[in-house]
């Protein structure tokens, strides 16, 4: 992904680079010096990401900070490579949510999918699994009533729809009040 990014200016003014010491680098600025690297434990047991990025200073054109997020969170929870773009398409799968933010429940769409053929899972900002068996009701639809797996309501705060078709997907944040 690419970004226009504010080196060295503004929030970015006094970060430092970092070196892969072990991992892979995959986010690079202007000079080429790295500035994220994402780390994968024995046999992949375990993913980490050490980031000197500034999300205040990567400037939304062509792709966003909540695009990257999500690939953020992809990588985190074993989803995806994070340097592997060949099983991320956004293009193909339009995701809506309404209302965002919510209170008591919420409704997720997918408009080029067909019935039954979709995965949705729910992502508190820590990327922990919150709620991964939303059912598809007759219009289509995925209601999240804001509960977790165990029926137990779930704190205000940011979480991510993520949604799997096949090796498509795409993940949207969604806010919950109080």
């Amino acid at each position: 992904m690419n970004f226009n990014y504010l080196f060295q200016q503004g929030p970015d003014h006094y970060v430092d680079v970092i070196e892969a010491s072990g991992g892979t680098i995959f986010f690079r600025c202007q000079n080429d010096s790295g500035r994220a690297v994402s780390y994968s434990g024995p046999s992949n047991n375990y993913r980490a990401v050490h980031s000197t990025l500034i999300f205040g200073a990567l400037q939304e054109i062509t792709n966003t900070r909540n695009e990257l997020m999500a690939r953020y969170m992809n990588y985190l929870t074993g989803l995806i490579n994070l340097d592997d773009n060949s099983n991320c398409n956004l293009n193909t799968v339009e995701l809506t949510v309404f209302p965002n933010p919510f209170r008591f429940k919420t409704r997720i769409f997918c408009a080029t999918i067909p019935k039954n053929k979709v995965a949705i899972k729910i992502y508190n900002n820590q990327g922990n699994l919150v709620k991964n068996d939303l059912v598809q009701t007759a219009d289509g639809y995925f209601i999240w009533d804001g509960k977790d797996n165990l029926g137990r309501a779930v704190s205000a705060g940011i979480y991510f729809v993520h949604i799997n078709i096949g090796s498509d997907f795409k993940t949207k944040a969604i806010v919950k009040t109080k």
